[in-house]
């Protein structure tokens, strides 16, 4: 109903509107006309002994100014921006309405059998991975999946199990330092007048409160999928929580260890950590709202859109392919870190970097990223994580080692050894 309304209400006033703009447009033109007439008769010829005046931005805008003023009244002015106001506001309510109403049927269908529409949404996902296709009906194919029982699953399971334990201890630490925060901030509220500022304190409510959702993920129990496919990769998606999708041939084909695997599940776990596909989403709905708005603006007709819209995707692709690299190298650090509280060697994790940029033929030095790359070059990510290695490795964390390790790492650092993540969870 409030779409209906806002959409006949919408034509109306646009028509409405327009009818008393021409009116007004008509009169307008009859004045103007009259004032030229007048001043055309009782004007004097120019003299030639007077020179044109220089020119300026300033007396140009002026003089623009001043036409459109005697071209169109203030009320014809007024009622234009009113209009524009209107497109605008028009434009922006109803995607604000329809992205809530498809959010709403969502989060219904999901409510009436989450465990059918857990299932469909992971097939999606599945056959997004499709790379061969049926001979009968000439469609993409259902990749094969991998059994439980079979020694690529055991590995990347192992391996997994391992990487959920270290995400676990990542998100209980920034639970802890930012309740930390809260709590200081409250014994100084009793101490003295002087408090934290409201934006910080809010700030840091809604970290808790990101942290402790992502912890909550991480308790429960994670499923691992292993796809045969060619092309060597590994994602997540927040479609199908608790979920980790590898290729096969990140095994088979590049051959990597259990540290470099380890360094891969570790950086796609982060994106969920960090929600990025919520924020990548989130960000798309903005710009297709603002692109409407644009071409409402140019033209209500909708002709323009046609010739606009290549133009405008072009855009948005290279806006999110910059948003997906910012993305990636903040999933590399926190990758990094979930890698080593797992125990992995994080010196020598980062150069599955190195076998994928000899896979796709980017090994060489002369090779330059582009703007439309979603991840930064291979080369530069292996050469940063293993400059931060030197400092975000699985040496310092005590559980990580044997009985006599640890006691030795007691006597030599103290107690405070035992705070195995505070240097590895720090902002």
């Amino acid at each position: 109903p409030t779409l209906a309304f806002f959409v006949t209400s919408g034509l109306l006033c646009h028509q409405r509107s327009g009818k008393c703009l021409n009116m007004v447009r008509m009169r307008a033109r009859d004045s103007t006309k009259q004032q030229q007439v007048i001043s055309f008769s009782s004007s004097t010829p120019p003299s030639s002994a007077n020179k044109p005046p220089s020119w300026s931005p300033l007396s140009s805008w002026k003089k623009f100014k001043e036409a459109q003023s005697t071209k169109y009244p203030k009320s014809v002015r007024l009622l234009r921006y009113g209009t524009t106001l209107w497109k605008v506001a028009r434009v922006g309510v109803l995607c604000v309405s329809t992205f809530q109403a498809g959010k709403m049927i969502g989060i219904s269908e999901y409510a009436r059998d989450p465990r059918f529409m857990e299932k469909k949404l992971t097939q999606q996902l599945l056959m997004s991975c499709a790379w061969e296709k049926d001979e009968k009906t000439d469609k993409p194919k259902m990749p094969y999946i991998h059994r439980r029982s079979e020694e690529v699953h055991k590995r990347v399971e192992h391996v997994g199990s391992r990487i959920v334990q270290g995400a676990r201890l990542f998100c209980e630490a920034k639970v802890n330092s930012r309740r930390k925060k809260l709590a200081e901030d409250d014994a100084l509220l009793k101490a003295s007048p002087k408090k934290m500022d409201k934006d910080t304190r809010l700030r840091i409510e809604q970290e808790l409160l990101h942290w402790m959702t992502k912890l909550k993920m991480c308790k429960g129990d994670w499923t691992y999928i292993v796809i045969d496919s060619p092309y060597p990769n590994a994602f997540v998606s927040d479609l199908a929580p608790r979920k980790i999708f590898v290729h096969s041939s990140l095994i088979n084909r590049l051959k990597v260890t259990d540290d470099e695997l380890g360094m891969v599940l570790g950086h796609e776990i982060s994106h969920l950590l960090h929600g990025h596909t919520e924020k990548r989403h989130e960000k798309l709905m903005y710009w297709n709202m603002l692109q409407l708005v644009f071409l409402t603006l140019l033209d209500s007709s909708g002709l323009l859109t046609f010739f606009a819209l290549p133009f405008a995707n072009r855009m948005q692709n290279l806006m999110l392919a910059a948003n997906s690299r910012e993305h990636e190298c903040e999933a590399d650090v926190t990758g990094l870190k979930v890698a080593a509280l797992s125990c992995f060697n994080t010196h020598s994790g980062p150069g599955v970097f190195k076998k994928l940029a000899k896979l796709s033929g980017r090994d060489s030095k002369d090779a330059t990223p582009h703007w439309s790359d979603t991840h930064p070059m291979p080369l530069d990510r292996e050469k940063t994580l293993i400059e931060q290695s030197k400092h975000i490795n699985c040496d310092k964390v005590r559980h990580c080692h044997g009985f006599l390790e640890r006691f030795k790492q007691a006597r030599t650092y103290g107690t405070k050894y035992n705070e195995i993540t505070a240097h590895l969870t720090k902002d």
